[in-house]
């Protein structure tokens, strides 16, 4: 790997950008489904998934988890997790999702797949960390039932430490699937929503009440229950054929709501809403788009963070242009107004995209891929320049304007449930041969 240098601010710590080295099997250059995590004031945390091959040169994809020191960007461990059978020759792929989530004990959670004949969902749990390289796996827990596909989609932590997670559920083998609900210890319920694949986000507002996405739709279930108490669905009247899906989700600390569209005429829309006004009305939205001039772009939300005490709204993901080097970030204030939007461009065309953002101390760190391993920016976008292979610069050719006509709101029937917690059994990391290892410490230069 190498660290590019940022300009310092008011002569404080500088920003970084951590570039992976593609020219060797590292996993800085392949790591995908990333999620970054600024963990204290020292320590940022990189969880994803990337390539790796066995002694037999079968291709698998292994789970990692690296710590980051914060001030300078020096990688300080890295936690490898493969799968393997009874035999221990042949690896199981992993495919990781969601955000990294915190319990109130400083534990970091991230939703897991395994694919151990069938895809099983479950979790990392990695213990509270204290030192500079102390980040450390504790517990791995998969959901399996040996017959049927079962993945796991996000998970949130509720006030109480329990843990939640989104999925699906296969009735037979490769059958119809539908959406699914698990509380750890307390229940585990499927739905009569069919599904083609899981559903992403879950996110929980002040008094632990769920909300899960798919499709246009948004549910509220209830936290004790798993009652279906609320469900809105947003029809955004861009042209006859265009479609959308909720990519992301986000519910601030005032149960204010952020929902980032994606629709298949190549924009993008992010509405704002709340937990109160959720079925009648929004407090905001925004189309962001190529203009009438370049007609061929598409640019979708991979990843989002909305700032508690400020209210402003970071949004990151694909930017593609007649190719896939490029990818997007773009700051909103409070009432949706852009503070800036940036275009992060690769040097060669690969598949090249941003997907999680998070902050601290007025700094902002992005996660990607192919590459883009972890950046720590300036907060007020004074970042423009060339790192490595990448070039950051304002985004100018796309149009932003206020979306609130154009969105309608509909509330469909309410979901019933149905108990499926018999069929479904804790299956430890250990049982189903998972092992971990301490990858020895990447190189690292500073420019």
């Amino acid at each position: 790997m190498q660290i590019w240098q940022l300009v310092s601010i008011s002569g404080k710590e500088s920003g970084w950008v951590v570039e992976g080295d593609t020219t060797t099997d590292e996993v800085g250059a392949y790591l995908r489904n990333s999620t970054v995590l600024s963990y204290n004031a020292n320590t940022i945390l990189v969880g994803g998934v990337a390539t790796d091959t066995d002694t037999s040169s079968n291709n698998y994809s292994a789970s990692y988890m690296q710590q980051f020191n914060s001030i300078t960007g020096q990688v300080v461990k890295t936690i490898r997790t493969i799968g393997k059978d009874n035999n221990a020759n042949y690896p199981f792929d992993y495919d990781l999702k969601g955000d990294l989530k915190l319990d109130s004990s400083g534990n970091v959670y991230q939703t897991a797949n395994v694919f151990l004949g069938y895809y099983h969902g479950g979790y990392h749990k990695y213990e509270s960390i204290t030192g500079v390289d102390d980040v450390d796996l504790s517990e791995i827990i998969l959901l399996r039932d040996i017959q049927r596909n079962s993945p796991c989609s996000d998970l949130a932590i509720d006030s109480s430490n329990n843990i939640i997670q989104t999925g699906s559920y296969e009735t037979t083998l490769n059958g119809t699937s539908f959406i699914r609900l698990v509380k750890h210890g307390s229940f585990d319920y499927r739905y009569n929503l069919s599904v083609a694949d899981s559903p992403t986000n879950v996110e929980l507002d002040s008094s632990d009440n769920i909300y899960m996405m798919y499709g246009i739709g948004l549910y509220q279930f209830s936290n004790s229950t798993g009652a279906n108490t609320e469900r809105v669905e947003f029809d955004y009247d861009i042209s006859t054929t265009t479609k959308s899906n909720i990519q992301d989700l986000k519910i601030d600390s005032s149960d204010n709501i952020y929902i980032f569209n994606s629709h298949n005429d190549g924009t993008m829309s992010i509405v704002k809403s709340s937990v109160s006004n959720l079925t009648t009305g929004i407090t905001w939205a925004k189309h962001l788009g190529y203009t009438s001039s370049v007609p061929s772009g598409v640019t979708q939300p991979y990843g989002s963070y909305v700032d508690n005490s400020t209210g402003d709204v970071y949004v990151c993901g694909k930017d593609d242009l007649n190719s896939s080097n490029r990818a997007f970030l773009m700051k909103l204030n409070s009432s949706g107004v852009v503070q800036y939007k940036k275009l992060i461009e690769h040097s060669s065309p690969s598949f090249f995209y941003l997907s999680s953002i998070d902050k601290r101390d007025g700094f902002i760190y992005v996660t990607g891929a192919d590459g883009f391993h972890v950046a720590k920016l300036p907060d007020d976008g004074s970042f423009n320049g060339t790192y490595g292979s990448f070039t950051i610069s304002d985004l100018t050719d796309h149009n932003l304007d206020s979306f609130l006509t154009n969105v309608t709101i509909t509330t469909p029937t309410e979901l019933t449930k149905t108990d499926i917690s018999s069929e479904f059994t804790n299956l430890t990391g250990s049982d189903a041969g998972i092992t971990s290892t301490t990858t020895p410490t990447h190189t690292v230069y500073t420019v």
